[in-house]
């Protein structure tokens, strides 16, 4: 029998909690009722629409349960990274999850480990309602837990054990994406739009009043790819970093008539020399055309913590 790991990877506008009853506890993740988003699940290449679904996978699959690592910070496991949107929904008084007004939900196990990845610069977070009361406001709670790093997407990864026959240097891994996200990058203002819509999920959907700063320059800048160096066994690559409008742009044959793959290795070959040579510029002689390939290909790139929110809830 082999040993492997599942990597489940999340992007776009999500809610996660943790969940319990006497025998079990589970990472439930929702989405909220928004328009132009489809509720994406998949293997990379096979992705299917799985609106209005109850994805169970906390039982019954063989993967490895972790456990909410102690202490807590209101009411957030320590093992849930800092580089991801944290807040506590008690203290907020936003309320728990509406059970009947979101657009799909699936149920883990809890993750084996936690991590975020392509972190860029958290945007600047304002309350949309100036009459709240300052303890109370979201951005407070998010200044306040989470790193002045935010990752565009999350990562949770299981152990499991397959039938297949163990092979040298080789390790069943398996990477299954979700995206929760428009066909088409969104404006700021288009997000905060979509923060207020996905309040309704909650119970006190008025108090859930986060909103990012529109004249935020730094939030119409793309977090770069290609910064995490993901260890050989991991099943991860920068392919994992892309937003669902970057991977159909970079699918588009009229865009990227090279193919996606090619336009990845040239993104890969490009950032590994830029990491071995810091002073790289445009007007190096030492450039090659895939060099400037890659760089054509890296003004698709539109994704940051901004337009790609995702939130953990604790209470």
């Amino acid at each position: 029998m082999a040993n492997g790991s599942l990597n489940i990877i999340l992007h776009g506008l999500l809610f996660l909690e943790l969940n319990k009853n006497s025998k079990l506890t589970w990472l439930e993740i929702t989405a909220p009722k928004l328009p132009k988003h489809n509720l994406l699940m998949g293997t990379p290449g096979n992705l299917q629409n799985i609106n209005n679904q109850r994805i169970h996978w906390e039982t019954g699959m063989g993967l490895t349960p972790g456990t909410p690592r102690q202490p807590f910070d209101e009411g957030i496991p320590e093992d849930v990274p800092d580089t991801l949107f944290r807040f506590n929904r008690n203290t907020t008084d936003v309320g728990d999850i509406d059970l009947t007004g979101d657009q799909g939900k699936i149920f883990l196990p809890w993750p084996g480990q936690w991590d975020t990845i392509r972190r860029g610069n958290r945007p600047n977070l304002a309350s949309r309602l100036p009459g709240k009361a300052l303890p109370k406001r979201v951005n407070i709670h998010i200044e306040r837990l989470c790193s002045t790093q935010i990752g565009v997407a999350t990562v949770l990864t299981y152990d499991y054990t397959t039938n297949l026959p163990p092979l040298p240097n080789w390790s069943p891994n398996v990477n299954i994406e979700v995206y929760f996200q428009p066909d088409n990058p969104e404006t700021v203002a288009e997000v905060n739009a979509d923060l207020r819509t996905a309040s309704q999920v909650l119970f006190s959907s008025d108090n859930f009043d986060l909103k990012f700063k529109e004249d935020d320059n730094s939030i119409r800048t793309s977090t770069p790819i290609g910064k995490t160096k993901y260890p050989a066994h991991s099943g991860l690559t920068v392919t994992d970093e892309l937003s669902l409008s970057e991977k159909v742009t970079l699918l588009d044959p009229l865009k990227i008539p090279d193919g996606l793959r090619d336009c990845l290795s040239s993104l890969e070959s490009y950032l590994l020399l830029q990491s071995s040579n810091p002073g790289l510029s445009g007007t190096d002689a030492s450039k090659t055309i895939t060099d400037e390939r890659a760089e054509r290909y890296m003004s698709y790139m539109m994704a940051n913590p901004a337009n790609c929110p995702m939130f953990f809830l604790g209470g």
